[in-house]
């Protein structure tokens, strides 16, 4: 009798499977090829499902991707046994022309009324409350009154009135031509005649770096200022363009949590670093006393209640910064604008500037002081709006601590 012994299969599970591209960048109507790979190459089973929002593509079984709708998608793949992988979809509209500097209409704001403010049923505080407007939680602009002091808005599924005082805009969706580096928001830059921060320089501040901004069709930086502020850095913008300039703004809305970590972190390197201490304290071969509250706020700074820019400029068409006294953020008097200290200046003093002041630094600070912000004597990137400062330190005092994630803005 002749006896057969078959050998059972190995069966081989799939480790992980890769799509190719991770992220995919489409046009309204493109069709486009996408691939996947399971490994181990061997695994038994290959079987696998797609999910993906059929509002937004088509994805055929051939390998391909058809764009239907403007916005951001995926695609996910699994295999037969969990494992899977996710393809970023971007999807712009050929149709929509960019949008313009100074459009409001479909831009991100915020609240920074503290739980103060309110959405209201009209444009009046006497009208009827709709809900409380939470600091951090955006909304998408729909209109405008007449006098652009009231906005109509959809919050958290709520339609309603704003009173844009007490609000900020997110700059990108208002000013796209600015070109926005935030460094806190991805490595911060900060150091002290060249000596870095602990816990700080080169570290990530913000809870949000880039994301995908679906009004402008690019990932970008959120970076909200008040409304009556962000009117001036408008019209310092138009002007800095009129003359072949363009504003690069390295850092605005600074939560007050971030604002400490730099100003406690800044106060340890004084303590223990001489040449530190003397960047700070002293110019003009140490006859000209400075001090720390000079380059960072010891107690409350504009840029904790979304009133102060660090800006500078670019060629129009570049984003290359031009040649400044010193490297943004660096916090000692190598960065002085005035040869001494003097107070917040209103106007252009140009008999009291430091002998580093660059051309772009001088053409910087007439731009912007001309455009109705206030300058400060040690810093040559700082711009302030002391009225909305003001403004909205009468209903947070302590400052803003919310850290923007999200945007809503739309074309």
């Amino acid at each position: 009798m002749k006896i057969v012994i078959s050998k059972k299969e190995e069966v081989v599970e799939a480790e992980k499977i890769v799509i190719k591209p991770s992220t995919m960048k489409m046009t309204v109507g493109d069709i486009k090829n996408y691939s996947y790979n399971i490994y181990p190459e061997n695994t038994t089973d290959k079987t696998v499902t797609k999910k993906f929002d059929t509002n937004y593509i088509t994805v055929y079984t051939d390998g391909r991707i058809e764009a239907k709708k403007a916005g951001t998608t995926s695609l996910t793949i699994t295999t037969s046994n969990g494992k899977s992988a996710t393809m970023s979809i971007i999807i712009s509209s050929s149709k929509d022309e960019p949008i313009k500097d100074g459009s409001i209409i479909g831009a991100t704001g915020y609240s920074a009324g503290n739980g103060k403010k309110s959405l209201m049923s009209s444009a009046s505080n006497s009208s009827s409350k709709i809900a409380t407007l939470e600091n951090g939680v955006p909304f998408r602009i729909l209109s405008t009154n007449s006098s652009d002091t009231w906005w109509k808005v959809e919050y958290k599924g709520k339609v309603g009135y704003v009173d844009n005082a007490y609000c900020l805009i997110n700059l990108p969706d208002y000013i796209p031509s600015i070109t926005y580096n935030i460094t806190n928001a991805s490595s911060s830059i900060y150091k002290s005649s060249g000596y870095s921060l602990s816990g700080v320089t080169g570290q990530k501040l913000y809870s949000a770096g880039k994301v995908y901004n679906p009004r402008l069709e690019r990932d970008e930086y959120i970076v909200p200022v008040v409304y009556s502020f962000a009117k001036k850095i408008y019209k310092a913008q138009k002007k800095a363009l009129s003359e072949g300039y363009s504003l690069k703004i390295y850092d605005a809305y600074r939560p007050k949590g971030v604002a400490n970590k730099v100003k406690n972190s800044l106060a340890t390197l004084y303590n223990k670093n001489s040449v530190v201490r003397k960047g700070i304290n002293y110019s003009g071969g140490g006859k000209v006393s400075w001090g720390k509250n000079w380059f960072i706020a010891q107690s409350l700074s504009a840029h904790s209640v979304a009133s102060a820019i660090d800006v500078t400029m670019t060629l129009s068409g570049s984003t290359v910064d031009l040649a400044a006294p010193s490297n943004m953020h660096e916090l000692s008097t190598k960065s002085i604008k005035y040869s001494k200290p003097v107070n917040g200046q209103n106007t252009v003093r140009t008999s009291l500037y430091a002998s580093s002041m660059t051309k772009m630094a001088k053409d910087l600070d007439r731009i912007m002081v001309n455009s109705g912000m206030t300058n400060l004597a040690s810093e040559w990137w700082h711009f302030q709006d002391n009225t909305a400062r003001n403004r909205i330190k009468g209903v947070a005092s302590g400052g803003l601590y919310f850290q923007p994630t999200q945007i809503v803005s739309t074309k």
